[in-house]
């Protein structure tokens, strides 16, 4: 047993600090169910990457209509399709809002959480939100390996990537190839298609070329895809990126910043033909940095402040708003405007003005099981509803269990509508994530309520099932309230191209049976069945059934119908792009209103032809099916980059229901233009037009202007800096040696044509200096006669001139190649026991050459095979060498290496070469069976 480290009195008064925190209760706010979101399921399995449609369900109990908008939290990468535009919800009205995302290409396998919220844009404080869990399946993908990229790109040069790529699959396959980077460099793809049999492999190659302006060093990444067989592979290298002169940090450390201004115009007409002119100022500062020299303590501050001028002069200036961030690894503090929540079932407690402190503690092992979160915060001056929160959470994580607990303590002031409420909900939580399930549930109560929820999710082999449950008493003050709520889902995969699904969902609301309103028990059973088609399964057709029942149990009930439908929907992936088709015919039983026959018909397409441009494009329709009368939306959204300064994008969209008789368009039209060093200008430009159900119109017109430039605040003068100003030649001549990298304490530095280098504002100590051998002028050449690398001290406030010199060096190269038995040598030469053939090539295994006897200077280097086999070590000063196979575990099953070490000599200016083995071993016949044999008869 290990003896804990004494507890030290800050420690001590900090564990003090967080455990009061836990017992503090505080007031805190009402549930947040003015505005009711159902998710029609809290967990969706999607089977590879593309569309996929989420389902909400709103219902606005808030007692006014509510101009409503939309916001989504969407994991990295991952984009949105349907325009998020503002809607107007009446009092008592239900809607169905249907959010498309986008996967991308090569999203891994694991789960990926979706936030959809509802803000009201007459009360800021009426927020609602829910979370949707999506679990990607794991897909199997081709081979794919890099070749010797190269090990660095200097301005103005032009490049080649070579990559492999094997047909691991039993059939002839022709894959589609496409190259992709952030920059833009890539100039060809060759070859753009490849067609291999079982087994085989080819090359691929990705030529660019480097602007010869780049200022700044960089990692550049470069991105093959391989698409056929309905099986995806993507293929990755980072290459240093080099600017000829580094940068330096300056003679000052500052806090890197942003400055903003934003103009806004905003213009509303009115049914009643009144109008109202808006103009909005706002100036904004956000910056984010370290603020010691060690870069330990970060910090980030964001202010904001503006006023609104309206045409009867009334000036507004609840436009402040002010954050400041502390980090250090183990704390976090947050000030100012935030959002403070606590657990799934305490919800969204408030978005105001307050405090949040985090404290998760590293162990030995640099992990962080630990976490306890504070948090106090009230409502925002000028929000319609006065709200205070105080809430604390601990989370503490095993190695496949976690558990967790908070508190939350929230107070709403009184109206002239409704008195003022208090309560303290308090919640647990745990969860357990095995190999094949996992499981979360939570438990959450107030002084009046209670409400629990249980959320599962397995995958064994082909079946994938997740369930979930959720109950929340009439006056608990949660996220939900006065609910039941219950998903199941199964997904069955049949083969490799055809896969089964079946779902339940059923909630019942108002439990409390108030007879103001609907006591709503909502049903739905949903069956699917999914098969792909085509040569690389792109597309995709299923046909699924539903079955919904939607009741008001009242005596006298409002609502009272079930809705039976049948969808055909058809997905294809092509290169450039995805389509989604939906055809759903089915009828609806009403008994208080007319039946009718429905049908719905819906269009979603995701476009995006190169790295510069993309576009999603929506349609849906539907008449008399899942509500009453005909309900329409679509619209379209894109990206386009023009150049690397300016980009474009914007979106139109239309709703309308006519059995409500409402309608909304909506269109935005942004241009941004990066000017670099002078900052970032942006338009935009906004129209929205929409009717309520009571006939009343608006009309508003907006206009923003925005600018933005960097605005850095030095912090302190720096004490601890130095300059290197160096000079490289070669040895033997003493010429000047030009385009040489050099590297120093990670940072690249190229020789101009007199050799020189230069390394300006360098934190002051000791560094090695080494140059890329790997380069065509620098092949072959090291540092000194000792090793390939240089030390020097920088000083404060003091500029050194070393003078480096090549001195020819030593090459070693050779391969780690399979054996196979030759069976044909072996009958016609029995007697020939090394009836060995040539076999492929085994990559990525770790090798080291070990310097041997006077060490001197000489280091140990280390490399991976590449995907032939091949490996190379250039640079290397001459001497006895060893060089040792490290991860000989990576052998195949019945293999063995021939040698693990090599003695290796050596010599100057020299090229060596270098054959490891790997034979296969001799295995004996197992018997099994009867000693005596088999009787076989007939």
């Amino acid at each position: 047993m290990q003896t804990p480290a004494p507890i030290t009195t800050s420690q001590q008064a900090m564990r003090l600090t967080l455990a009061a925190s836990l017992l503090v209760l505080a007031q805190t706010a009402t549930a947040a169910d003015d505005i009711s979101i159902t998710p029609g399921q809290r967990q969706i399995t999607a089977s590879k990457p593309g569309i996929i449609t989420l389902r909400f369900e709103l219902e606005n109990r808030s007692g006014q209509a509510q101009q409503l908008t939309e916001s989504l939290k969407l994991p990295k990468g991952w984009d949105l399709v349907t325009n998020t535009a503002p809607f107007l919800l009446a009092s008592g009205a239900r809607e169905v809002r249907l959010i498309h995302v986008v996967a991308p290409r090569g999203t891994a396998a694991g789960s990926y959480e979706i936030g959809y919220q509802v803000t009201s844009q007459n009360n800021g404080g009426l927020i609602s939100a829910q979370t949707v869990t999506v679990q990607m399946a794991a897909q199997a993908g081709v081979k794919l390996a890099a070749i010797a990229p190269p090990s660095s790109l200097l301005g103005g040069e032009n490049f080649t990537v070579d990559f492999v790529l094997e047909n691991t699959g039993n059939q002839a396959i022709t894959y589609q190839l496409n190259g992709r980077d952030e920059e833009n460099y890539i100039t060809a793809i060759e070859p753009k298609t490849l067609n291999l049999s079982a087994g085989n492999s080819g090359n691929i190659r990705i030529k660019g070329k480097i602007p010869r302006e780049i200022t700044q060093s960089s990692s550049y990444r470069v991105t093959l895809e391989a698409r056929g067989g309905g099986k995806l592979a993507e293929e990755s290298v980072n290459i240093p990126l080099i600017a000829r002169t580094p940068k330096g940090l300056g003679k000052y450390q500052k806090l890197p910043g942003k400055l903003t201004t934003r103009y806004t115009q905003q213009q509303r007409k009115n049914a009643d033909g009144s109008s109202s002119d808006e103009y909005q100022a706002q100036v904004e500062y956000h910056a984010h940095g370290a603020i010691d020299q060690a870069g330990q303590h970060n910090v980030e501050v964001r202010l904001r402040n503006g006023k609104n001028n309206t045409t009867n002069d009334a000036n507004n200036n609840q436009q402040a708003e002010y954050q400041f961030n502390y980090e250090n690894g183990e704390l976090t503090v947050k000030t100012g405007d935030h959002n403070f929540s606590g657990s799934h079932l305490s919800g969204n407690a408030l978005s105001g003005v307050g405090v949040e402190a985090v404290y998760a503690p590293k162990n030995e092992q640099k992990r962080q099981p630990l976490e306890v979160r504070t948090f106090s915060g009230k409502s925002r001056p000028g929000d319609t509803t006065k709200k205070k929160v105080t809430g604390a959470a601990v989370r503490y994580q095993w190695a496949e269990f976690e558990t967790g607990a908070s508190v939350i303590q929230h107070e709403t002031t009184a109206t002239t509508t409704d008195p003022a409420k208090k309560d303290t909900v308090t919640s647990v939580n745990a969860a357990w994530h095995g190999e094949n399930i996992g499981i979360r549930t939570e438990a959450a109560a107030d002084k009046d309520g209670k409400a629990w929820s249980i959320d599962a999710n397995g995958q064994w082999r082909e079946l994938g099932v997740n369930a979930s449950y959720l109950q929340a008493d009439t006056v608990f003050d949660g996220s939900n309230t006065d609910t039941k709520q219950a998903f199941a889902n199964a997904r069955y995969q049949i083969d490799d191209k055809t896969s089964a699904e079946i779902g339940v969902r059923q909630t019942r609301n108002n439990l409390k049976h108030d007879l103001s309103k609907e006591i709503r028990r909502d049903k739905e059973q949903t069956a699917r069945i999914s098969h792909r088609f085509g040569e690389e399964q792109q597309i995709e057709v299923s046909l699924g059934h539903r079955q919904r029942t939607e009741q008001d149990l009242r005596p006298s009930p409002t609502t009272d119908h079930s809705i039976t439908a049948t969808t055909l929907e058809y997905q294809q992936h092509f290169e450039t792009f995805h389509v989604r088709a939906e055809l759903t015919r089915g009828k609806r039983k009403d008994r208080i209103k007319t039946s009718s026959k429905g049908h719905k018909q819906g269009l979603t397409i995701s476009w995006k032809p190169t790295r510069t441009l993309s576009t999603n494009a929506f349609y849906n329709i539907s008449n008399d099916l899942d509500s009453a009368g005909k309900t329409l939306s679509g619209g379209i959204n894109g990206t386009y980059q023009l150049n690397s300064k300016t980009a474009f994008s914007g979106y139109v969209q239309r709703n309308k229901n006519t059995g409500e008789k409402t309608h909304a368009e909506s269109f935005e039209a942004r241009l941004t233009h990066d000017m670099k060093h002078y900052g970032t200008l942006g338009i935009n430009a906004r129209r929205t037009n929409s009717q309520a159900n009571d006939g009343k119109t608006s009309r508003d017109n907006i206009v923003q202007l925005e600018y933005s430039l960097p605005l850095d605040v030095p912090i302190r003068k720096r004490n601890n800096i130095g300059s290197v100003r160096g000079k490289v030649r070669y040895a033997l001549d003493q010429q000047p040696a030009s385009e040489v990298v050099v590297q120093m304490g990670g940072q690249y530095a190229v020789t101009d044509q007199q050799g020189e280098f230069i390394y300006s504002d360098v934190l002051a100590k000791d560094y090695k200096l080494q140059v890329d051998a790997s380069r065509p002028n620098t092949q072959g050449y090291m540092l000194s006669n000792e090793g390939d690398e240089a030390s020097i001290s920088v000083q404060a406030s003091q500029t050194i001139t070393p003078v480096l010199e090549l001195h020819p060096a030593s090459r070693l190269s050779g391969k780690l190649q399979l054996y196979e038995i030759d069976t044909v040598a072996s009958v016609f030469e029995p007697s020939n026991t090394n009836s060995l053939r040539p076999g492929n090539g085994l990559g990525r295994v770790l090798i080291e050459l070990r310097p041997v006897g006077n060490i001197g200077k000489r280091i140990v280097h280390k490399r991976t095979t590449l995907h032939d086999g091949s490996f190379s070590f250039v640079g290397i000063p001459p001497g006895q060498w060893q060089l040792v196979i490290v991860d000989s575990e990576k052998i195949p099953t019945n293999y063995r290496l021939e040698q693990t070490q090599f003695a290796i000599d050596l010599s100057s200016g020299g090229t060596q070469e270098l054959l490891v083995r790997a034979l296969p071993i001799a295995q004996s016949i197992k018997k099994i069976g009867p000693t005596g044999g088999f009787n076989v008869a007939g």
